[in-house]
């Protein structure tokens, strides 16, 4: 709001019994450049201040910019470099796994129907006459929803959102527009109207996605689930519609004919796509099965500093009820003698400590957003309190 670059620092520690710490570390106001060197010097700031020992860095999520992630100049390079001067282990970089669904969900364009339907919502919601038009045009009808979101680009779940409300108020908005001298022929084209059904549902299946990687200590474990669930789910898909079947696309299978062909074309773009991403992730798959239930992983299969624990874990008839489907994760690992399972101890301390995303620093700075306009100014100022009663 201020054309201040805000460099938001988030850590997450573990204590050896396992009580989770996320606290904001710092907020950084860069009034010159951002390149990597400039978001480098401000971190090894916050960690100089913060007396954090490096050794004990274990992972750091970041979004995909260059200034982020490039392995040269930028501050990935400038870390790995510092790391290997100082004889420490890597820590692992990991790019937000919110940030590359989002990605993957923009592969699926279908510009043949957003540049009809965002067109039309936008002019709707552009000007505030119109706006208020379409509204009391709604209410006269008594439909179910009163408004049709604005399509915003940068927020995660808009074209969805949009997209959905737009395709149940398609009737009234080709209506209104009709009544405003804009004709809206595709609405009456039974394949665009399929086609406008099918990006509908799997753009909400996506945001579904999108929603459950999202929110506060979330665990990476739970991330890469939700991910690998959804690309086994693609597949499923891609062989139903193969087959003609579309129940599982709520709007399209309202519909009375289906090109089931280009809908399985689209599905298996979105398949390779998923297939593509996510590779920093995958590298760690093996490890955070380890991590989720030692006991799914062969010893043989695992590092040799762990294979003893394992087998003892196996074996140990004291120890059945842990990591079962009924215990929690963190009770079975509190349940596990430091003494006896150090090293898988250990290792469930570090993915306990690993953001897979920077959810924590959007919701900050979508909060910072809120303050610095004037909605936002009016409603803190309003909050305030007799000086006498601060002082008690």
């Amino acid at each position: 709001m201020t054309d201040t670059a805000q460099l938001a620092v988030f850590i997450r520690g573990v204590t050896s019994d396992f009580k989770v710490i996320e606290e904001l570390a710092s907020v950084c106001s860069m009034h010159g450049t951002t390149r990597g060197e400039d978001i480098y010097a401000a971190l090894m700031k916050v960690v100089d201040d913060l007396n954090l020992p490096l050794e004990k860095l274990l992972c750091i999520a970041t979004d995909g910019a260059n200034a982020m992630t490039c392995e040269k100049t930028a501050l990935r390079g400038r870390i790995i470099t510092k790391f290997q001067d100082l004889g420490l282990p890597l820590p692992k970089f990991l790019h937000c796994i919110i940030h590359q669904e989002n990605f993957v969900a923009k592969l699926l364009k279908m510009e043949h129907v957003m540049s009809v339907i965002k067109p039309a919502a936008n002019f709707i919601r552009s000007k505030g006459l119109k706006h208020r038009q379409f509204r009391s045009f709604l209410e006269s009808l008594e439909v179910a929803y009163q408004d049709v979101p604005y399509y915003s680009e940068v927020r995660w779940l808009s074209r969805g959102k949009m997209l959905e409300r737009a395709y149940i108020l398609q009737e009234e908005i080709a209506s209104f527009l009709e009544s405003k001298g804009k004709e809206m022929p595709e609405l009456r084209d039974g394949k665009f109207v399929c086609d406008f059904a099918f990006f509908v549902d799997i753009t909400l299946k996506l945001n579904g996605l999108n929603k459950e990687l999202q929110g506060k200590q979330n665990l990476l474990r739970d991330m890469c689930h939700s991910v690998r669930n959804f690309t086994d789910s693609l597949e499923w898909w891609i062989a139903k519609v193969s087959d003609g079947d579309v129940s599982d696309f709520h709007h399209l299978s309202n519909c009375s004919t289906h090109a089931t062909n280009d809908y399985k074309e689209q599905l298996q773009a979105l398949k390779r796509e998923f297939d593509a991403r996510f590779l920093d992730f995958k590298s760690m798959w093996s490890d955070i099965v380890l991590f989720t239930n030692p006991r799914s992983i062969c010893p043989a299969e695992a590092s040799r500093d762990i294979q003893p624990e394992l087998i003892s874990l196996r074996n140990n008839p004291a120890l059945h009820h842990l990591f079962q489907p009924d215990s929690t994760l963190l009770d079975s690992y509190i349940g596990l003698s430091h003494n006896s399972y150090p090293n898988l101890i250990n290792h469930g301390l570090r993915y306990l400590a690993m953001f897979g995303s920077i959810y924590v620093c959007e919701s900050r700075f979508s909060m910072m957003k809120y303050i610095k306009t004037s909605a936002g100014q009016a409603h803190w100022g309003s909050l305030a309190w007799p000086v006498e009663d601060l002082l008690q």
